[in-house]
């Protein structure tokens, strides 16, 4: 008997603390002023007693400063809660975001904006720097990251590969990339007819941009070169040339870009803030702060000279 109330309590205990995740989840997509459900609807929705679910709101205001206008069972609204709280009691801790290597001011502006924004935020953060979108597209699924930047290119390729995740926004054009230009050798023209071009393969951007802005008529060799790498493979022959952002100078000497006169793929020059699907507190809480034309403005004073990159 005492086996059996002993296991009726823990599971008493594991159902509210589940409705309490799930009520902070809920809290988080609110504001001061908005309406809660009542005690019966959200007693309905979670499919427990009324008494967990009071029992669950009980903890979140003792744990989470949550104050509601006291109506009885009726629904009542959300007069103040602590949003850092809140995270914790739905089982997150610290947010993790992934982007690109700054290797550009247009990425720079990116991380700045989201790294100022993200100091508005009661939830502590981190912003990580990683190689391909593929490998951040990876480890958002995954679970070690809570937001991944990608351009749109490489979103539809995650998503149409089966990566479970979503966006939470898009970015306006040139927000990712802008004009491309092939890096070279000095003494590379004219084009020969068949030529070797380094990719990086974590990149969906830098896997598709050569086989889709490759001059008509030649033939290409793609050779794997890690982004990080390209210049200096250009530079020691490895490879003949390489796509590169205009608005990023050749590092090394005796280089030179070639305009290229083609447009980019549909969706490489938008950026993409992408979530793991189903994601509902991140979507709460980066919903609230990272908004799209907050996030252009920053990125655009950075791109003008107007305002420092973040360190």
């Amino acid at each position: 008997m005492l086996r059996e109330k002993g296991a009726s309590k823990l599971s008493h205990l594991l159902k509210r603390g589940q409705v309490m995740q799930e009520l902070a989840i809920l809290l988080l997509q609110l504001s001061p002023g908005d309406e809660l459900p009542s005690i019966a609807q959200l007693s309905a929705r979670f499919e427990v007693g009324r008494g967990t679910v009071q029992a669950a709101l009980d903890l979140l205001r003792a744990e989470a400063g949550l104050a509601t206008d006291a109506r009885g069972s009726s629904a009542s609204r959300l007069i103040a809660c602590d949003p850092a709280a809140l995270w914790r009691a739905a089982d997150r801790r610290g947010l993790m975001l992934l982007l690109p290597f700054p290797y550009s001011r247009r990425v720079m502006g990116l991380a700045t904006a989201l790294a100022e924004l993200l100091r508005e935020s009661p939830v502590d953060h981190s912003l990580a720097y990683m190689r391909g979108a593929r490998s951040r597209i990876e480890a958002l699924c995954a679970g070690r990251a809570d937001l991944a930047v990608v351009s749109d290119l490489a979103a539809a390729e995650g998503r149409a590969g089966g990566a479970e995740c979503e966006e939470l926004c898009v970015l306006g054009p040139e927000s990712y990339a802008a004009g491309q230009g092939w890096l070279v050798r000095q003494d590379f023209r004219p084009w020969p007819r068949r030529v070797r071009i380094g990719t990086d393969p974590t990149s969906t951007d830098q896997s598709r941009l050569p086989r889709h802005l490759l001059p008509q008529g030649l033939t290409a060799e793609f050779v794997d070169v890690p982004y990080l790498r390209m210049q200096g493979a250009v530079a020691s022959g490895e490879v003949d040339a390489v796509v590169w952002p205009q608005d990023v100078l050749p590092g090394h000497p005796g280089l030179c870009l070639l305009p290229i006169e083609r447009d980019l793929p549909a969706g490489a020059d938008r950026a993409v803030l992408l979530l793991r699907a189903g994601d509902r507190a991140a979507r709460a809480l980066l919903g609230q702060a990272l908004l799209p034309d907050r996030i252009r403005t920053i990125q655009e004073d950075v791109l003008s000279g107007r305002r420092e990159p973040s360190e």
